[in-house]
């Protein structure tokens, strides 16, 4: 009888004494991988030859981040380039490295380059206001048309 409780016994608690995780329980994510698809990087800025890249986390935070950084505690920022930048997630990661590509925003727009073509145009001796039109210079200039 008494080997019958011991043979339980050892049955109960060898599971305890293995370190079985509780099977309900959320898996650690100690690389934060998880995370990695939803940050965003917006871009990159240079200042006193300095490459700053931006970048939004998933709650909308945005950092300024630099190559040689450490960001969200483990990634290491090991490359950057104005369409794009990689971070190394550490040892025992998958995936070990990340890059994001730049992701534009509603605002893009804007940020068109100049029309450089309506600046040729420019006639010497006309001004320009600020709606964008033309119209003549000196004192005295008059329309075409009218005396």
């Amino acid at each position: 009888m008494m080997n019958i409780n011991c043979a339980r016994f050892l049955l109960l608690i060898t599971p305890l004494l293995c370190g079985m995780r509780d099977p309900f329980a959320p898996v650690v994510d100690r690389c934060h991988t998880a995370e990695l698809s939803q940050w965003h990087y917006r871009g990159i800025a240079q200042s006193s030859g300095r490459l700053i890249g931006f970048v939004q986390t998933r709650e909308g935070k945005w950092l300024r981040v630099e190559q040689g950084q450490t960001i969200n505690s483990d990634w290491l920022v090991s490359g950057m380039t104005p369409e794009s930048l990689s971070v190394e997630a550490g040892q025992g990661c998958e995936p070990q490295r990340w890059q994001w590509k730049r992701e534009g925003t509603k605002h893009d727009k804007k940020d068109k380059p100049a029309d450089t073509a309506g600046v040729a145009a420019i006639g010497s001796g006309e001004k320009h206001h600020a709606g964008g039109g033309r119209r003549p210079s000196g004192a005295g200039a008059t329309k075409s048309g009218r005396p």
